[in-house]
């Protein structure tokens, strides 16, 4: 049985880097950010868990796409829609 979640808000595209979990992958997202005080930008990142449905194979490695949907954990408030490549 295939769970619907609705998706809403945010769209992330990041790597996979941690699978241990059954249904649960973590995803790291960089960005960049400005610093304003040496006119530059510095490397930063996020780790942000994401749901996987059942046919999705999603392992270490893998770049996805995930949305926000409701909360289906205490940390868990993306799911991943698609795996990029």
């Amino acid at each position: 049985m295939a769970e619907k979640l609705s998706v809403r808000g945010k769209d992330i595209d990041g790597i996979v880097v941690s699978a241990k979990a059954k249904k649960v992958v973590c995803i790291r997202k960089d960005n960049l950010v400005k610093v304003r005080k040496y006119e530059r930008y510095a490397k930063a990142m996020s780790k942000i868990l994401a749901r996987v449905p059942e046919d999705l194979d999603v392992k270490v490695g893998d770049t996805v796409r995930a949305a926000e949907c409701r909360r289906t954990g205490k940390d868990v408030a993306f799911v991943v829609i698609k795996k990029l490549f």
